[in-house]
């Protein structure tokens, strides 16, 4: 949507006879907070995923979008850079699995990252999100799940020296991430490309 309209013309817009019209102004940062309030409380739920997913929705309609009875609804606000540390939280617990994954693969919040870690289910999506910790990094690096390590190795947030280390890893797997990574130094790519495994 238009980031610059009025916010008299958005009003009106959100009570259009059109859902499009309507989804547009959902989705819009420049829609005012009690239109995207009311929006969120809209029967249809491709709508209120539009809400669900505006980085200038008010706290308070994430809140209840979070709570929403369509998981799709609930997964695109865990997806929600904006959404507040509560929110996130809430949806770190969800009985879906798949809101849960998308919280680790988006949350930048480095408490909640290492508490999601401890779950077996979730380490893979942790290791691959750019705003895990350090110290999360690294204890994902011992992992001995098959599909963890090789994320840390793709993280782009991997310290070098755990590059390094990880270039040792007895998976290829994991070895050919590292090789990928933009930030492996070259000693380490050299050694990479001599490495016997074809993968």
């Amino acid at each position: 949507g238009n980031a610059f309209a009025p916010a008299d013309v958005l009003h009106q817009l959100a009570t259009d006879t059109e859902r499009d019209v309507r989804e547009e102004v959902a989705g819009n940062s420049a829609a005012p907070d009690d239109v995207l309030r009311r929006l969120a409380a809209d029967p249809d739920p491709d709508l209120r995923g539009r809400v669900a997913g505006n980085s200038a929705a008010p706290d308070e309609a994430l809140r209840q979008l979070a709570g929403d009875p369509d998981p799709e609804v609930r997964k695109v606000v865990a997806r929600n850079a904006s959404a507040p540390g509560d929110v996130l939280h809430q949806l770190a617990t969800d009985t879906d699995p798949y809101i849960r994954r998308s919280v680790a693969l988006c949350a930048a919040a480095p408490h909640l990252l290492r508490a999601l870690a401890a779950d077996p289910d979730l380490r893979e999506m942790v290791a691959q999100n750019s705003a895990a910790p350090d110290d999360v990094l690294r204890q994902l690096a011992e992992d001995p799940g098959r599909l963890v390590r090789p994320a840390v190795a793709s993280n782009e947030a991997t310290p070098v020296d755990l590059l390094r280390r990880l270039a040792s890893d007895p998976d290829p797997e994991v070895r050919k991430e590292v090789a990928w990574e933009e930030s492996a130094p070259d000693d380490v790519l050299r050694r990479l490309a001599a490495d016997p495994d074809p993968n």
